[in-house]
């Protein structure tokens, strides 16, 4: 298989070239089974040099950065076995990979089953999620001056207007919590809907108002 780029509508430049077994292609994503490797590792990553268990297989993720490809993850059943012929069949969803061992040989049924079984040939599916990223962010209303706002403790951020914000993506179900480290002068700003488990939070709420203290000393009323 040949994927090639487009630089522009008449000149197209090959990216990658690859022999593979099966293939699914999304826009900046490929995965690659290879049913005939022979690692005895097994999971996400292993040792890809352990050719100790004959075609047991495996998985290939790719990803594009402009019209460079470059191997993100390698792949490998949970219960790695000789002829279980894992990636013969690969497929790919958003962040899910879904990928076939038509030799695999358990006799579970379902979702989970016993992996340790080996007494039916009979193949098996495996389910891999790549956590998705996130981004926290919200508004900041009545910003007078210079606001200094950090999530985590970290990654802090400097506003100095009125208007949207956002802190750099986490991994979807990591926590979350916006505070404020630097104070603009003359005025107090408070956070609302600042912390919790991220799901995509783009409703954090940063008001600012006058403080309430004159720089002659005296107080001002509340309103």
């Amino acid at each position: 298989m040949i994927i090639s780029t487009r630089l522009s509508p008449q000149t197209w430049t090959t990216s990658v070239v690859i022999d593979d077994f099966d293939s699914i292609i999304r826009p900046n994503t490929i995965g690659i089974g290879a049913p005939s490797e022979g690692s005895a590792a097994t999971g996400v990553n292993g040792d890809q040099s352990r050719n100790r268990t004959f075609e047991s297989g495996a998985a290939y993720v790719f990803t594009r950065s402009g019209t460079s490809w470059s191997q993100q993850n390698y792949l490998k059943a949970s219960n790695t076995g000789g002829r279980d012929e894992f990636g013969g069949s690969v497929s790919v969803s958003g962040n899910i990979m879904v990928v076939g061992a038509s030799g695999e040989n358990s006799n579970a049924t379902g979702v989970n089953g016993d992996q340790a079984d080996n007494s039916v040939w009979s193949g098996a599916a495996y389910v891999f999620v790549n956590p998705t990223n996130s981004l926290v962010g919200g508004d900041v209303s009545g910003l007078v001056g210079s606001l200094s706002l950090q999530n985590n403790g970290a990654d802090e951020i400097t506003l100095n207007m009125d208007g949207p914000f956002t802190f750099s993506a986490q991994h979807d179900g990591s926590t979350y919590e916006v505070t404020i480290s630097s104070q603009p002068a003359s005025q107090v700003c408070t956070v609302a809907n600042g912390s919790g488990t991220l799901a995509g939070i783009n409703n954090v709420s940063v008001s600012c108002k006058a403080d309430n203290i004159f720089t002659n000393g005296f107080e001002a009323p509340d309103n």
